[in-house]
C-alpha cells in the first residue's frame, strides 16, 4: 500500500524541518510506501532550501503565501491525488510524532476494518510539552436547538469513536476521499478539518481516534490573538478577520453549512460576545470545565 503525507508550512524552519525528521524515524510498518508533498506558502526564512538539502525525496510544492493551513493542505492534496495514492495522511507541521505513530495509526484502521468491514478515517491525538494536558485530536459534537458543543475524545486505552475532529495527524482512505473529496475551498485557514469531520458523518463514515497519544503538539494560546484580554477591542477585531483569526463570514458559513441558520446566527452572537468580553468568556468557560 502507498500512502502521501501531505503539510503545509509557512515560515518556521526548525518546526518543519523537526517534523519531517520524525517522520523518517517512524517505526517501519509493513507493505508501506510514503511521499511526502510539502506545500511551501511563500517562506522567506530559507525553508525551501533547508528541506531540499535535508530531504531531498520530499516534493516540495510553491504557495503564493495567501493560502494559509485550508488552501496550502488543498494543493498538496491535488498534487498528490493525481497519483491515485491508498491514503492520504493530514499532518501538521508542529507535530512531533512518537516513533510509533505511523504505525498505530494503521493498525487502529486494520483492527476497525477486521470488526466492521467498511474504511473508517483514524485521527491521531496529541498532548501538550509537559505530556500531560491534551492539545488535539478527535471531537464529539452535540447539536441542539441553540447550536452546538464540541467535547474533546481523551484517548485511552482502546480505539474510540468521534464525530469530527483537528487535523494535525489524519488518516484518511482512497475511498474516503471518493466520496467526500477535498477541503472544502470556502475556507482559508481554519474550519476545514472540524467541516471534513462532520462531512463524513453526514455520510455515515466511522471515525476512531487510536489508543493513546501519538506524539506532542503545542496548543494555540490566546496571547497576541483576538482573546488576549491585554489587547485593546480595535487590536481584538483586527485579529479576528485576519485569515489566522476567525473571519467571522467564514465562521457563519461553517454552522450554516454543517447546522442551520440558526446556528449560524447564535454563532456569531457567540463570537461577537467572546470578542467584547474575553475576560468574562474565559471565566465562564473555566468554570463549565471544573464542573
Amino acid at each position: 500500500m502507498i500512502a502521501a503525507i501531505l503539510l503545509t508550512c509557512f515560515n518556521r524552519k526548525e518546526k518543519t524541518l523537526s517534523c519531517l525528521r520524525s517522520i523518517y524515524e517512524q517505526s517501519k510498518v509493513d507493505d508501506l510506501t510514503l511521499n511526502i508533498f510539502l506545500v511551501d506558502d511563500g517562506s522567506t526564512d530559507g525553508t525551501h532550501s533547508a528541506v531540499k538539502n535535508a530531504f531531498p525525496e520530499v516534493n516540495v510544492l510553491h504557495g503564493n503565501g495567501h493560502l494559509y493551513w485550508n488552501g496550502g493542505m488543498n494543493l498538496a492534496w491535488k498534487a498528490a491525488i493525481k497519483e491515485n495514492f491508498d491514503f492520504y495522511i493530514w499532518l501538521n507541521d508542529d507535530v512531533s510524532l512518537s516513533p510509533n505513530a505511523l504505525a498505530a495509526i494503521f493498525k487502529a484502521f486494520a483492527e476497525v476494518y477486521a470488526t466492521r468491514q467498511t474504511d473508517s478515517v483514524i485521527v491521531g491525538s496529541f498532548h501538550e510539552a509537559d505530556g500531560l494536558s491534551h492539545a488535539y485530536g478527535g471531537l464529539c459534537v452535540k447539536k441542539s436547538a441553540w447550536g452546538i458543543t464540541k467535547t474533546i475524545v481523551t484517548p485511552g486505552d482502546t480505539i474510540q469513536q468521534c464525530d469530527t475532529f483537528n487535523g494535525n495527524l489524519v488518516l484518511i482512505p482512497k475511498s474516503v476521499v471518493n466520496v467526500i473529496g477535498l477541503l472544502d475551498e470556502r475556507y482559508t485557514h481554519s474550519f476545514g478539518d472540524i467541516d471534513y469531520g462532520l462531512r463524513c458523518m453526514a455520510k455515515g463514515i466511522p471515525m476512531y481516534i487510536t489508543p493513546d497519544y501519538l506524539g506532542e503538539c503545542p496548543r494555540n494560546t490566546t496571547e497576541g490573538t483576538w482573546l488576549d484580554p491585554n489587547s485593546s477591542l480595535i487590536e481584538r477585531y483586527k485579529r479576528l478577520v485576519r485569515p489566522t483569526g476567525l473571519p467571522p463570514s467564514e465562521y457563519f458559513y461553517s454552522y450554516k453549512k454543517d447546522y442551520s441558520n440558526i446556528a449560524g446566527i447564535l454563532a456569531l452572537i457567540k463570537l461577537y460576545l467572546r470578542l467584547l468580553f474575553p475576560r468574562l468568556w474565559a471565566k465562564l468557560s473555566h468554570r463549565k470545565t471544573e464542573k
